[in-house]
Order: structure tokens, then sequence, then C-alpha cells
């Protein structure tokens, strides 16, 4: 692999840090595709119903794009576990200081 990484520095002068980082988000678009097309097919044998298959696809696409999101930025960004830490304990605060709005709105979403 390092012969690879060294001949592919020579074609294109990227260094080998820089490849690894590159090869990852590749086999990291890669898999979260294949986790998308598989889950949808998953959903479309076990479904009749369109707006259950819709609301599946959307919701598996939207959760899956965010995780490959976050994979992607542990990839690139260094450094990431203060800024993932920060987040957290942020969400966390917004979800106990809106502990009541949050109830509201999914009462209100479960009654309409």
């Amino acid at each position: 692999m390092i012969r690879w990484f060294e001949y592919i520095d020579g074609l294109t002068g990227i260094s080998a840090p820089m490849q690894a980082k590159i090869f990852q988000t590749l086999v990291t678009v890669f898999f979260v595709s294949l986790l998308i097309f598989l889950i949808r097919r998953i959903i479309w044998r076990q479904t009749e119903d369109v707006r259950v298959r819709y609301t599946s696809y959307k919701i598996t696409t939207y959760i899956l794009y965010f995780l490959g999101i976050l994979i992607l930025g542990r990839i690139w960004i260094s450094g990431t576990h203060a800024i993932v830490t920060y987040l957290g304990l942020v969400s966390a605060g917004v979800a106990i200081a809106l502990q009541d709005t949050i109830g509201n709105i999914a009462g209100w979403i479960f009654i309409w």
C-alpha cells in the first residue's frame, strides 16, 4: 500500500496522508450509498403503502447522510473531539431548556 501511495505522490504530488484521507472519503461515500440502497430495497419489499415508503426513505436518507457527514468531518477535521463534546453539551442543554416546548410540539403532531 505504501508503494501505491508513493507512486501516486510521484504522479500527482498529493502526499500520502492526503491520499489516505481521500481513500477513506471514497470508502465512506461508497458504504453510505450502499447502505441507503440496501435499506430502501428492504423497505420496498416490506411495505406496500406509498406514504410509509416515502417517509421511510426520507428518514433513512437524512439519518445516513448525517452520519456520513459526521464520519467525513472526523476524517478531514483534526481535533473533532472538542467540537463533538461541545455540540453534545449544547444539544443536551437545549433539550433540557426546551423540554416543555418540545413536548408540546410532539403532542400537537400526535393530535394532528
